[in-house]
């Protein structure tokens, strides 16, 4: 009678290198996913409200441009809860006619680097959205992932 005796718990030597591999893969595409969401959740928040500010109604109520600070707190809160860090918000109006720039809400650390646009008339609202993500506690090449400059956002919106 022959015994066949079988060995247990021994491992390929592909799986043995494969799967390190595919958890920095796992690890990496995380990172990087985290960071394409703050991206893209800075980006919408921008818009949504350089869409709010750029109503005519707003800029013309001396009581409502009092309570554009309501908007940072607002950024603030829709991106911490992506990714904590501190957002800043810059909102800025400009009349072509006189060629003054108002400064409506400024926020520590955010400065608007886009240029006006070149019109003759009308009125023009820029709003600047950055945020500094609390990077997290990664070793190694992960923590290059995160952009130390933070994140920026721009947009110009005619006031109608």
């Amino acid at each position: 009678m022959k015994l066949v005796q079988r060995q247990r718990g021994s491992i390929s030597i592909e799986a043995a290198l494969c799967i390190p591999v595919l958890m920095l893969l796992i690890v990496a595409s995380s990172q990087v996913f985290s960071v394409l969401r703050v991206e893209q959740r800075l980006t919408n928040v921008a818009y949504n409200i350089t869409q709010l500010v750029s109503n005519k109604i707003i800029m013309d109520s001396p009581a409502a441009l009092l309570r554009l600070g309501y908007y940072q707190d607002y950024a603030d809160q829709q991106l911490s809860s992506v990714a904590a860090g501190r957002a800043s918000l810059t909102i800025e109006r400009y009349n072509a006619a006189t060629g003054l720039v108002e400064l409506l809400l400024r926020g520590s650390g955010c400065q608007a680097q886009v240029p006006w646009p070149s019109l003759a008339v009308g009125s023009v609202v820029k709003v600047t959205l950055c945020y500094q993500a609390d990077i997290p506690a990664t070793k190694g090449w992960m923590k290059h992932i995160w952009p130390h400059s933070g994140f920026q956002a721009h947009f110009i919106q005619e006031v109608n």
